[in-house]
């Protein structure tokens, strides 16, 4: 279940009926125009209020995964935040981790993947 925070402007310059068959960063660039950069997220565990238990179809305070990602369009703007909940019986989050030799020190890098 996502919840999105867009600017006024932009949010009243979507129609609706194109968030029914494409998803909303598709809709932001190639309806609007407005190029995203990037996005910086994290995630918390929580547990699911009475319209988030409802909306994902688990009892109330179970047991869920939070993840903020705030958008960004070019040269840093931020563009929207979307707030998402993920059933903990259904979603899993990997992270894979390899190690680097570099300037006579380890270091640790990481490919993100979800499913």
């Amino acid at each position: 279940y996502t919840i999105n925070f867009l600017p006024t402007d932009i949010g009243a310059r979507i129609n609706p009926s194109a968030l029914r068959k494409y998803p909303l960063l598709r809709v932001i660039e190639q309806n609007l125009g407005i190029k995203i950069d990037s996005a910086e997220q994290s995630m918390s565990a929580t547990l699911a209020d009475a319209e988030v238990a409802k909306r994902l179809s688990v009892p109330f305070a179970s047991p869920l995964m939070f993840a903020e990602r705030l958008y960004f369009a070019r040269r840093g703007k931020p563009l929207y935040i979307a707030q998402s909940f993920y059933r903990a019986d259904r979603y899993q989050f990997t992270v894979r981790l390899k190690r680097y030799r570099e300037e006579g020190q380890w270091r640790w890098d990481y490919q993100k993947s979800r499913t």
